[in-house]
């Protein structure tokens, strides 16, 4: 990371992570059935640069920043590595494998001093590289926005924030997805070899 003072009220931030690590998927406190599995993330690493920049503003009571980020998503996507149904030994059994992705990120975000009053807004662009309609582990493209006030009472503070969230391209399922139990993978007839 590296920071420069352009002028006094400005400052513009670059940050450079040449490989990239992966967060892992926290899937241990799901009660999944015995028959799913998820391979933990490989990743080789070719190709891995990330990169960020940021420009920073600041006045008295006022503070604006402008952010872009070019590399791999934290956290991984999961896609469908292998699915057997009725084998020989009748076991079933659906594998599933975290996978990397990169995305493009734009973000925005103010913040001012009104009084006792603290408010603050941002919003944030996600784009990534490959298709989901091709890949099913990469997100879709979204938008995430954020508006707070905070308040102090003495040496009491108090936060009221409002989040949320628009997939670009999200459609909703022509079906209600049903996730099978153990037993109904047993009474699927075989499949044609």
């Amino acid at each position: 990371s590296l920071g420069l003072n352009v002028i006094d009220n400005l400052t513009v931030r670059t940050i450079l992570i040449p490989r990239h690590r992966p967060s892992v998927l926290y899937t241990d406190f799901m009660d999944m059935p015995e028959i799913i599995e998820i391979e933990k993330h490989e990743f080789n690493g070719s190709g891995s640069l990330s990169y960020g920049l940021r420009a920073e503003f600041f006045l008295r009571n006022f503070s604006a920043n402008i952010g872009y980020f070019d590399g791999y998503n934290s956290m991984p996507g999961l896609t469908l590595d292998t699915l057997i149904i009725q084998s020989a030994n009748n076991n079933s059994m659906v594998s599933l494998k975290e996978k990397s992705f990169k995305i493009r990120t734009l973000s925005a975000g103010i913040e001012f001093m009104l009084g006792s009053n603290i408010i603050r807004t941002e919003a944030i662009w996600s784009d990534p590289d490959e298709d989901y309609r091709q890949k099913e582990y990469v997100m879709l493209p979204e938008i995430k926005w954020a508006a707070g006030l905070e308040h102090f009472f003495g040496d009491l503070q108090v936060l009221i924030e409002y989040s949320g969230k628009y997939l670009l391209d999200f459609e909703e399922p022509t079906i209600d997805p049903v996730l099978p139990d153990e037993s109904s993978f047993y009474d699927l007839p075989p499949m044609p070899v």
